[in-house]
């Protein structure tokens, strides 16, 4: 039989390992590495990024419209109804200049539109007070079940 002996530095002493045993060691070796990746794999794939990560939201402006326009990563989505815009209190009347929407059965909220990719509203200055703040609203999912909660952005003019 084959001997295999391990000088161990710290504390001086020599180790022998049977080469029988060592296809056991390489062995669970490799598994413990193997879980190790796969657990980082699922990690990743389930790993739940901040709101402000997966809905950017962007405005800009002409002389007569305000516009707001979010990106929404994939695997993500965006409430239609649950936009809402704000100023002193009061509803800001938009229109959808783009969008990506399609319908999605919800288990809460039953068929209900979601937007995906891209969105872009557009209010009238006429419609508020320059002077302030709007306030906007939305709530949105990833595709994966995790919903967050109704996000809020201030944005100024």
């Amino acid at each position: 039989m084959l001997t295999i002996f391990y000088l161990s530095f710290n504390s001086l002493e020599v180790y022998s390992v049977s080469i029988m045993k060592m296809p056991v060691i390489i062995l669970l070796s490799y598994f413990m590495v193997v879980e190790s990746s796969a657990n980082n794999i699922f990690n990743e794939v389930n790993k739940v990024l901040p709101a402000e990560k997966v809905f950017l939201i962007e405005n800009s402006q002409t002389n007569k419209n305000f516009q707001i326009s979010w990106t929404i990563k994939d695997g993500y989505y965006m409430y239609l109804d649950s936009i809402k815009v704000k100023n002193n209190q009061n509803d800001v009347l938009y229109k959808i200049t783009k969008s990506t929407q399609s319908i999605y059965k919800d288990e809460f909220f039953g068929e209900t539109l979601i937007l995906k990719e891209s969105f872009i509203i557009s209010l009238n200055k006429l419609d508020f007070d320059e002077e302030s703040s709007l306030h906007v609203m939305y709530q949105g999912c990833s595709e994966a079940g995790f919903c967050y909660p109704v996000q809020k952005k201030y944005l100024r003019q």
